[in-house]
């Protein structure tokens, strides 16, 4: 979703700017640059997002969203851009902190996703306090997305606590507002 949006909004931006209207414009594009911190660091040392959310494994970064040289760095694995200073970001108004221990051309290297994300009831897995462990590879992954149909037991089972890597207490995850949600 992050990917999407920030297109969307660089691609708002750029319509309204073509009507004249460059302070609301300007609203838009300063929203989908700001976006662009996030966008570098979740992505892994070998260059693709983490499957968390509805993050499919299809799904992979655009070399072209932005033009910053830390996000080139990042999604082209070192090999074009500028390597990013800071090695750690957290977001707390998101929940999300990723950490890694170098920035690298090789896909290898130490990388951590948290998540303590729970902003809404709304299409919401129970993946709070989860974590993605990359170490030269993939180690403690993430559910990431399976459909939309609530009534499937599957897709139940993976929008569940059980589905994601984190903590079950006395055989009980997070719970989803069922009004919202349609699961428990």
């Amino acid at each position: 979703y992050h990917q999407t949006i920030a297109g969307a909004l660089k691609n708002y931006g750029e319509a309204i700017s073509k009507f004249g209207n460059d302070d609301v414009a300007e609203q838009f594009y300063s929203k989908y640059l700001n976006m662009v911190n996030y966008a570098t660091h979740v992505i892994k040392p070998d260059g693709k997002w983490p499957f968390v959310s509805d993050t499919y494994a299809n799904s992979n970064p655009n070399p072209v969203l932005w033009e910053d040289p830390y996000y080139q760095y990042a999604v082209s694995k070192g090999h074009t851009g500028k390597k990013p200073e800071e090695t750690n970001a957290v977001f707390p108004d998101s929940g999300y902190a990723i950490f890694r221990d170098r920035w690298g051309s090789s896909g290898e290297g130490t990388y951590l996703f948290f998540t303590a994300a729970y902003h809404t009831d709304y299409h919401k897995h129970s993946d709070d306090l989860s974590l993605w462990i990359y170490h030269n590879e993939d180690i403690i992954t993430e559910a990431g997305p399976y459909s939309y149909t609530l009534s499937d037991p599957v897709t139940q089972y993976a929008y569940s606590s059980y589905a994601h890597n984190t903590l079950i207490v006395d055989n009980n995850g997070l719970a989803i507002v069922k009004s919202t949600s349609g699961l428990e």
